[in-house]
């Protein structure tokens, strides 16, 4: 837990500002399209790891120009079974 805050304290600027924000890439716009998967079940551990991959905009920035929603969908089952390992 402490690694994760270290991390994330470190990171500071890739953090969400509310100046810059490209369009499609804010939190409520990726989180609204995340939770129109079915597959993603809130409280699951692949909601959970994404919303912390989406903490970052380099990622929600990544996220939002694939705009096939079944690309999208795979790329972060990839992301959370690379992040899963031991």
């Amino acid at each position: 837990m402490l690694d994760r805050l270290i991390v994330n304290v470190s990171i500071k600027s890739d953090c969400t500002s509310t100046i810059k924000v490209k369009k499609g890439c804010s939190i409520e716009e990726v989180m609204k399209e995340l939770h129109s998967i079915d597959e993603v079940q809130f409280g699951s551990e692949l909601h959970t790891f994404s919303i912390e991959f989406f903490y970052l905009r380099s990622k929600r920035e990544m996220w939002a120009p694939m705009r096939d929603i079944d690309r999208k969908f795979s790329r972060l089952k990839l992301m959370f079974k690379q992040n899963s390992k031991p």
